[in-house]
């Protein structure tokens, strides 16, 4: 006697059985997962930051900020923010100076953090760093002054290496050929005032528009 392989008669039959239904079921959650990975990488990679360099330990440290920036602390992680959130930050402070920090910069205007934090203090100006990469940033030896990182998927999926200087084009509202190309943003009460290579112009009043 011929027996049909098992479940061929029920597939003839019934071409939606419950064990299709089932795998239908199975295959939907594998695609959920997947795409929430995506997701999940999406919001702390982009090209150039070597994210990917970093450990798993590291990793899990740099998370999404939702805490308002003023409340955070220099506590071993890296603060993805949005251009909302350091407008609202920047609007709270008398004087801000921000640092687009970049640990591969060999320049010598890329100082140590730790200096500036140290020159801000004695100023009487708010540091705050903003770094674009993730290579050394845990090595960064600042004392009270969180760690920050641009929040890429906010600018699109597009703008890939190009995040930071789109973030700071909408944060200045100019752009590179307007304001120059260094890597010192100075604000007074939330205001746009220039952008510097030396911190020192700024710490000293040299070159800063009334």
């Amino acid at each position: 006697m011929c027996y049909a392989p098992r479940g061929f008669i029920e597939k003839m039959c019934y071409p939606c059985t419950v064990y299709d239904r089932q795998i239908g079921i199975k295959m939907r959650k594998i695609l959920i997962i997947v795409g929430i990975l995506s997701l999940t990488s999406c919001v702390i990679t982009f090209p150039g930051t070597r994210y990917k360099h970093l450990t798993k330990d590291q990793k899990k440290r740099v998370v999404v900020c939702n805490a308002p920036i003023d409340s955070l602390t220099n506590d071993g992680k890296v603060y993805l923010i949005t251009i909302e959130q350091m407008q609202k930050f920047l609007n709270s402070k008398n004087r801000v100076l921000i640092y687009e920090y970049a640990s591969f910069c060999q320049s010598g205007f890329c100082v140590n953090p730790a200096v500036i934090e140290n020159e801000c203090t004695k100023a009487g100006v708010q540091f705050c760093l903003v770094s674009v990469s993730y290579e050394d940033v845990f090595n960064i030896s600042v004392q009270n002054t969180p760690i920050l990182a641009i929040e890429p998927t906010i600018l699109g999926k597009k703008i890939g290496k190009d995040c930071s200087k789109v973030f700071f084009d909408k944060l200045t509202g100019t752009t590179w050929k307007t304001r120059g190309y260094g890597r010192y943003y100075y604000y007074i009460n939330g205001e746009f005032k220039g952008c510097y290579d030396d911190y020192s112009d700024v710490l000293t009043g040299n070159k800063i528009p009334i």
